[in-house]
């Protein structure tokens, strides 16, 4: 299995693809050459550097999601603080600080299911403001936008969208 493993090591490091017949082949290697293989291809493209998100939460408060994860649901007893969506200076001067730290990016998360389209505008103006002020990628956690609210973002400046789906793997399909 070695030659294999070693195989599929140098074809992905060259850019190319494993099929899924081959990727589940791999169940069955050994664990240590497994994760040898693995590391080299993180090396390879990654090298040894680490992208790091820190975020801000942007909107606090008892949400109506529960996710099992967070402290603002309102399911759970914790007792968050809460507030409406945060000014532009204090996003912007948090944003400045973790860049000067060496983040390279900065999401900006907020509790509920979605943000209305007003929310959404005002993101985006301080999305801009930011981008044009601070050299750090920008990404989101906004909930369950619509596209044109997604579209918005991405001309805003966001670069990524953070999604924690929690459902059952029969719903994959679904999403």
């Amino acid at each position: 299995m070695t030659t294999n493993i070693t195989e599929l090591k140098n074809r992905v490091s060259d850019g190319g693809c494993i099929t899924e017949s081959e990727a589940l082949e791999l169940y069955d290697s050994p664990l240590e050459e497994l994760c040898d293989a693995a590391n080299e291809i993180r090396k390879h493209f990654c090298k040894n550097d680490f992208d790091i998100c820190a975020i801000i939460n942007g909107k606090s408060g008892k949400c109506s999601e529960n996710c099992k994860y967070c402290a603002q649901s309102s399911y759970y007893s914790a007792c968050p603080e809460e507030y409406p969506l945060l000014d532009t200076d204090t996003v912007i001067k948090q944003a400045r600080y973790n860049a000067e730290n060496g983040i390279l990016r900065y999401s900006i998360v907020t509790s509920g299911r979605r943000l209305s389209d007003f929310e959404t505008d005002q993101m985006c103006d301080t999305i801009r403001k930011l981008k044009k002020s601070v050299n750090i990628s920008v990404c989101v956690s906004f909930g369950l936008l619509d596209e044109k609210q997604f579209a918005k973002l991405k001309d805003a400046g966001v670069s990524r969208v953070h999604n924690n789906i929690e459902t059952s793997e029969r719903n994959f399909p679904n999403i």
